[in-house]
């Protein structure tokens, strides 16, 4: 049977037929998802991007700083979102309104105590951080998880049906409302509510597209039995999102509270930069690979196959363009947001080698998911938030450049427990992990000592310098693809066979 499995899949690959047709189209049709969401981050970051230079020109690190502040704590609330209920029902019939109506109200009436949990939180926080003006701001921001829980089941919805191009317009359309808004408003001198209103128009027009795309409309029914089985997949993920909170915003909150807010404005604005990599590719490609991560659950060799892959391609991606950042950062972030800001290239740089990582091993949370291990996912968390709890307040005594290099110097340290943990129910070696990276890692080195080397050599401008990256970056990718040639073509003509099956 298994000679005869091999023997149809040789005549799928090389015979031109309906076979072959329908899986290059699946694979097409999950590649076209994966760019589309990819294509709307980057839009969506790019936007970003236009609005920082005039923002940081007319903003001060500090109301970037308060606005940072606030936005952790909203971060809390957010993380726990939907509890994974949402995200739950892409496993379920589609069919079954009852369930999809139960997880729909259930979701709404959890995201709306954690609004008013939000406002409930702004006085005691204003206090305790010595800032007055969080109260207010808070405040405004409390409305964005009930909005986000109300996206959720319809959200599930698009992805479900892989209407992948309808999420992408909603991330292309919101981005520009929130840029627009926020430029205008910081011109007219709103200070830091530029900010906010960036963030809840963000929220509301992304609303507007969705509701109106989705085909799911809410029965005013509830079953509480028949959420059982999702309300599991919650558990684990609900402690997945306040450890993870945990995790990721110690960090702000104590600069935030022992450096001050202009240190914290630096911080942020350096942090958001080191995530680019994690929202434009890691994302929408985990959000595009995740129903293919279900169906292939039961067929492990396949799937660990998937994920190897996969991680070659995304470290391909961001390893070295994060080098070429890292290596150049005090030029790029003069030229970008200009001098006041130059601080925050060094803090960028230490963060970089975690931030490149961190978008690669992301993919273990869509794939724990998938195969129903929410609870080693949970571990992971739990275990890497009480770590980063622990030091990032002893680094804050030091310095902000110690947090950052803090940052990086965890998460290396963590990695290999990581990596056993996310690669074990798989049935996937480290070392076949480590030779997906292998390539990519060399590249990113290469490409840095290259920098730094022609940079104490020649001395050039800050804009010589940003160009010269551009094109050290141009040339790694080409040595990559020339170099690799061979490799790549088997590794597509291998992704093509993974998305053959059968749902």
């Amino acid at each position: 049977a298994a000679r005869a499995a091999a023997a149809g899949l040789c005549i799928a690959r090389r015979a031109p037929g309906p076979i072959a047709r329908a899986l290059a189209m699946a694979l097409r049709r999950y590649a076209f998802g994966a760019a589309a969401l990819s294509a709307a981050r980057v839009f969506q970051l790019a936007m970003s991007f236009v609005a920082v230079p005039f923002l940081a020109r007319l903003l001060p690190p500090s109301e970037f700083g308060l606005v940072a502040l606030a936005l952790a704590l909203v971060a809390f609330m957010l993380y726990m979102g939907d509890a994974g209920l949402a995200k739950s029902l892409v496993r379920t019939d589609a069919g079954d309104t009852l369930v999809w109506s139960s997880v729909f109200w259930a979701t709404l009436a959890f995201t709306g105590a954690l609004s008013l949990a939000l406002v409930a939180l702004s006085f005691p926080a204003a206090h305790f951080f010595e800032q007055p003006r969080l109260l207010p701001i808070m405040i405004a921001l409390s409305c964005l998880p009930l909005v986000q829980g109300f996206l959720a089941a319809p959200t599930a919805d698009l992805t479900k049906r892989e209407k992948f191009i309808t999420l992408a317009v909603s991330e292309f359309v919101s981005a520009i409302a929130g840029v627009v808004i926020a430029i205008w408003m910081a011109y007219e001198g709103f200070g830091a509510w530029a900010l906010v209103a960036q963030n809840i128009a963000l929220w509301g027009v992304k609303a507007i597209v969705i509701i109106a795309a989705s085909t799911f409309r809410p029965r005013f029914v509830f079953s509480f039995d028949r959420l059982n089985e999702h309300l599991i997949f919650a558990r684990d993920t609900l402690g997945f999102a306040v450890t993870s909170f945990i995790g990721r915003q110690t960090d702000q909150l104590v600069i935030g509270k022992m450096i001050g807010t202009a240190a914290l404005g630096l911080y942020s604005i350096a942090f958001r930069i080191m995530s680019l990599p994690a929202h434009i590719v890691g994302g929408s490609i985990q959000s595009a690979l995740f129903p293919k991560f279900v169906q292939l659950r039961d067929d492990l060799p396949r799937l660990r196959q998937l994920v190897l892959m996969s991680t070659a391609a995304q470290a391909a991606l961001v390893f070295p363009g994060m080098a070429a950042l890292a290596a150049s950062s005090h030029a790029f972030f003069t030229l970008l947001l200009s001098e006041r800001w130059s601080e925050g290239a060094i803090i960028f740089a230490l963060m970089a080698p975690a931030g490149a990582l961190q978008t690669v091993t992301n993919m273990n949370g869509v794939l724990l998911q998938s195969i129903g291990r929410t609870g080693v996912r949970l571990r992971l968390t739990v275990e890497y938030a009480l770590l980063w709890v622990i030091a990032a307040p002893l680094l804050s005594l030091i310095s902000l450049e110690a947090v950052a290099f803090g940052f990086s110097a965890l998460f290396l340290f963590y990695l290999p427990r990581l990596l056993h943990l996310y690669l074990a129910p798989i049935g996937c070696s480290m070392s076949d992990y480590l030779k997906a990276l292998a390539a990519p890692t060399a590249v990113a080195l290469a490409l840095y000592g290259v920098h730094v080397a022609t940079v104490a050599t020649l001395h050039p401008t800050p804009w010589e310098e940003a160009l010269l990256a551009v094109v050290e970056l141009i040339a790694a990718y080409l040595a990559y693809v020339l170099i690799g040639w061979r490799r790549l073509r088997a590794g597509f003509i291998e992704m093509r066979s993974l998305f053959s099956g059968a749902p």
